[in-house]
């Protein structure tokens, strides 16, 4: 395998910088613990670990910001990554108001959405609540996207892509991703949707996978790391921000709900599949 020394370097780095961070984070059974302060940390363990690996290797250290992915890349890409969670949340959500398997506004949100804009109505109250979200939320935690994909794409995606295919690159980081967010929904109490650990674990898998898919496509195609970072920011504010707060929880939601259940596993399973054949295609 090329690269084998890098790769392993940042492997070893990042299971000790992820092995701090998780202490505290399960000590307090949260991963909001320390305010929040231990998650940004942990978000930011790929990063670091690609940084002084790539500071290390003479070779990586001279093409610093190409081996990072450092450069912006075209622009559509960014606009890609920004629409894409809208689109495949859209489509998951859908399915679970239509179905009845979950309801349709949550009330909860709207007052949010009152609270935070009182001089509107509740529809467009929770219109503008969704919008501030999308632009000030996202640029305000775009960091902690960056400080994972920086790992994750930037630095192991170009590495591992030249000994494996995009679909073996995919899978492998895709699994590692997945395994690295294990402690956090099995150790604490505030980051999963309820459904039974299985169901979750499961559906979060298939996500993990699917998204990785996404995101290595995004990675070779643009030779950048930002879209990735987009991407990543702009899923957490869609998903966790608004499609899930609107909608009301019924008997078997849970199941399907969030990046722990059935629907967004499958809808992300499809887009997966679409940029595999798209990208073997070309290949």
């Amino acid at each position: 395998m090329k690269n084998k020394k890098e790769i392993l370097t940042f492997l070893a780095l990042l299971i000790v910088l992820t092995a701090a961070c998780y202490v505290p984070i399960i000590s307090a059974h949260s991963i909001k613990a320390g305010d929040g302060l231990y998650s940004t940390l942990l978000m930011w363990c790929p990063g670091t670990a690609a940084i002084l690996t790539t500071l290390f290797f003479a070779e990586a250290r001279k093409q610093f910001f190409k081996t990072l992915g450092l450069l912006p890349g075209k622009p559509i890409y960014w606009i890609i990554a920004y629409t894409l969670p809208l689109v495949y949340g859209l489509i998951a959500y859908s399915f679970i108001w239509t179905s009845g398997i979950g309801g349709f506004p949550n009330q909860k949100y709207l007052i949010t959405g009152l609270r935070c804009f009182p001089q509107l109505s509740p529809d467009l109250a929770a219109c503008a609540l969704g919008a501030s979200m999308l632009t000030i939320d996202f640029v305000i935690n775009l960091h902690r996207g960056f400080g994972e994909e920086l790992g994750w794409r930037g630095f192991l995606v170009p590495k591992l892509s030249e000994s494996m295919s995009f679909a073996k690159t995919s899978t492998v980081i895709g699994c590692a991703w997945g395994l690295w967010h294990v402690p956090a929904i099995i150790l604490t109490t505030d980051y999963n949707n309820g459904a039974p650990a299985w169901v979750g674990l499961s559906c979060f898998a298939v996500l993990v996978i699917s998204i990785s898919f996404i995101l290595s496509w995004l990675r070779l195609k643009s030779n950048s790391v930002w879209p990735c970072a987009i991407l990543h920011i702009s899923h957490n504010v869609a998903i966790q921000g608004i499609f899930t707060p609107l909608t009301i929880t019924r008997q078997y939601t849970a199941y399907f709900i969030d990046e722990f259940g059935i629907a967004l596993a499958a809808v992300g399973a499809l887009f997966a599949f679409i940029v595999w054949r798209k990208q073997r295609v070309k290949v």
